[in-house]
């Protein structure tokens, strides 16, 4: 008996792979596929969310903490619980603890935004508004203790702004030869092709 549990699955593919020369089988043609087609400009932008840690690719808008409890009252609390305490149950750990992930914890406040945008609520992923995103942020960072000012208002300049208590544990690379780029997609915006 053998005592590689997949041995005939192994012998198989091995077998397989010698009677196979990959230079050749036939490369398939995009057209021979018969499906798919160029993404719209539209779908594109819809797609591209992506947020920096200093906040370069928020979008417009703005939000409170005041409708960021409403918001978080109505899609985020039957998981994370009314209180931010998480859920057990679901595996949904505190959202304002000594956990590494918990929001009092992150050294920067826009990537918060992004999660939250593109991840949230869990049974309607990118459904959120930005401007309710941007009040989500705005509570949870009251709530963490982050910014207590009652009417702040975030937008992206003042959450890029945000001083996270946990920065001073998390470093850049101070290296002069290493340059964060312009992202390729904010310079060619219009053409739709990611270069």
């Amino acid at each position: 008996m053998s005592t590689t549990p997949n041995a005939p699955v192994i012998a198989a593919l091995g077998f397989f792979a010698l009677a196979c020369n990959a230079d050749e089988l036939p490369k398939p043609t995009a057209s021979e596929f018969g499906f798919g087609r160029v993404a719209s400009a539209e779908e594109i932008a819809r797609a591209d969310i992506d947020v920096r840690f200093d906040g370069l690719g928020l979008p417009p808008g703005r939000g409170n903490a005041t409708e960021g409890a409403a918001t978080y009252g109505a899609q985020c609390a039957a998981c994370h619980g009314s209180e931010l305490e998480g859920n057990p149950n679901l595996g949904v750990r505190p959202l304002i603890s000594d956990f590494r992930h918990s929001v009092n914890n992150l050294p920067y406040a826009p990537p918060l935004f992004a999660y939250i945008r593109r991840s949230m609520p869990l049974t309607a992923p990118g459904s959120l508004s930005d401007n309710e995103v941007y009040g989500l942020v705005a509570f949870l960072l009251s709530r963490a203790g982050i910014n207590t000012a009652p009417d702040l208002v975030l937008d992206a300049a003042a959450l890029a702004a945000v001083e996270m208590p946990n920065r001073k544990n998390f470093f850049t690379d101070d290296d002069p030869g290493v340059v964060l780029p312009e992202p390729a997609h904010r310079k060619d915006i219009g053409s739709g092709l990611r270069r």
